[in-house]
């Protein structure tokens, strides 16, 4: 089945505009190829789109700009792809940032190495490209030249001919998503644009939404759904003076057992000092992909009862 990453594109940018429009950073898209004909999950390229973005944007002054170029190469693979010689979808992702420094290039994909400041990066992003990229059959180049600017470049397999499937780490790692059971979804996010995206994606799925803007206007929801919510999915940081884990411990006196999502605009590292063990796994970092979006909330309506007695106790 073909894959339109012309809309999967789109769609992934929808979500990163907010953030791209805080930094003042204009991000632009030109598709030359409009679909991948190998078998890929849409969910891991979605990924590698939003975390390549992402990087671009966080490494560009305001002002600059970002650039996603799709097209179609056919020729003989660079080395480093190991496949045949056939066609290949080509994404460009360039920007006019800072640049990577010459001894750092080599380091880029390397799992949790970054230049960023404590709390602003795991360095995972670029690594879990590379990964993705890999288990597709498919390879992944940077350029760089200090305060000029990079560019990264995946090259994937665009037909099921010299393609495989995602390997068993792949699968492991975006497991299938579960159709809803009409679950009802409280959506708590003060920014108007990535709330409407988030709705968006989730009763796309089939879920059941209700939204507040903060803390105090959640209450106010939750009262008036008497005891319909099934599913709590709130920003850690709000107006209102009440943060995301104050409303779930509010929300938790009334309904021990209710499943609660956290986003955070933080690194995991520096959002998750504020949760307990159980909680940091379903806390999910913004901007999250519709696919990571929607694996958080399955896995936490799957997860066993879980109180906030180690929230309450602080």
């Amino acid at each position: 089945m073909a894959t339109n990453v012309e809309s999967l594109t789109k769609e992934t940018l929808e979500l990163l505009r907010p953030f791209a429009a805080k930094r003042s950073v204009d991000v632009a898209i030109e598709t030359a190829a409009k679909e991948l004909a190998g078998p890929v999950d849409a969910g891991q390229l979605q990924q590698v789109i939003s975390n390549l973005v992402m990087n671009a944007i966080q490494a560009t002054a305001a002002g600059g700009h970002v650039k996603l170029r799709w097209y179609e190469r056919r020729a003989e693979p660079p080395p480093d792809v190991g496949g045949a010689e056939g066609t290949y979808l080509c994404l460009d992702v360039a920007d006019d940032g800072e640049g990577i420094r010459p001894e750092n290039l080599p380091r880029v994909f390397e799992p949790f190495f970054t230049t960023k400041e404590p709390g602003k990066g795991t360095g995972l992003g670029l690594s879990t490209v590379y990964g993705i990229v890999s288990q597709h059959r498919g390879a992944v180049f940077v350029q760089s030249v200090p305060k000029h600017g990079s560019r990264f470049e995946v090259w994937l397999p665009a037909t099921a001919a010299h393609a495989r499937s995602p390997g068993p780490v792949a699968r492991a790692s975006a497991l299938p998503l579960k159709r809803p059971q009409d679950a009802v979804i409280l959506l708590v996010e003060d920014d108007t644009h990535v709330r409407a995206l988030t709705r968006k994606v989730l009763e796309r799925e089939g879920y059941q939404v209700c939204e507040a803007t903060h803390g105090p206007e959640a209450l106010r929801v939750w009262s008036a759904r008497a005891g319909q919510i099934d599913l709590l999915l709130t920003d850690m940081v709000m107006p209102g003076g009440m943060n995301g884990i104050a409303l779930a411990s509010e929300l938790r006196k009334q309904r021990a057992n209710l499943p609660v999502v956290f986003m955070s605009g933080y690194s995991p590292e520096v959002a998750g000092r504020e949760l307990s063990e159980s909680e940091r796994r379903h806390l999910i970092e913004k901007p999250a992909s519709p696919r990571a979006i929607l694996q958080a909330v399955q896995n936490a309506l799957a997860a066993p009862s879980m109180s906030m007695t180690a929230l309450d106790a602080r």
